[in-house]
């Protein structure tokens, strides 16, 4: 075997259990807000780790480099919230749903998580904190 197609190999193979990953929380989460961010990293993965050509294989990891990073960043948040915080966000959407209809007739369940959620990660944030547990 060569150097290259041992190299892709190893891509591969470090690739599956990440790309096993993403697609159950892309499952598990659809139709959360974040759910997106699952979905393009997820997306963008796909095409990599299954084509059959190495050289394709290589050349889209090149032209995505960017993206890819990108992505992953985003990715390695949401899993990073998803393991520590998904009960306190799952708290807030509970009560939102269940205080919608009192106190915010005008404003989507959905704007208030996300504007609540931000509010509490700025908070925590401002004193130290990396996030919510």
């Amino acid at each position: 075997m060569t150097d290259f197609k041992e190299a892709v190999e190893i891509l591969r193979n470090k690739l599956k259990p990440r790309i096993t990953r993403i697609n159950t929380l892309k499952d598990e989460y659809d139709g959360y807000v974040f759910s997106l961010h699952l979905k393009n990293y997820f997306n963008a993965l796909d095409p990599i780790y299954t084509t059959r050509s190495d050289d394709d294989l290589m050349q889209m990891m090149l032209d995505q480099k960017a993206e890819l990073i990108h992505l992953r960043d985003k990715y390695k948040m949401l899993e990073e919230f998803i393991d520590n915080n998904i009960q306190v966000y799952q708290e807030i959407v509970d009560f939102a749903a269940k205080t919608k209809p009192i106190f915010l007739p005008w404003m989507s369940i959905t704007r208030f998580v996300a504007v609540t959620f931000q509010t509490i990660c700025s908070m925590m944030m401002s004193h130290g904190r990396s996030s919510p547990r």
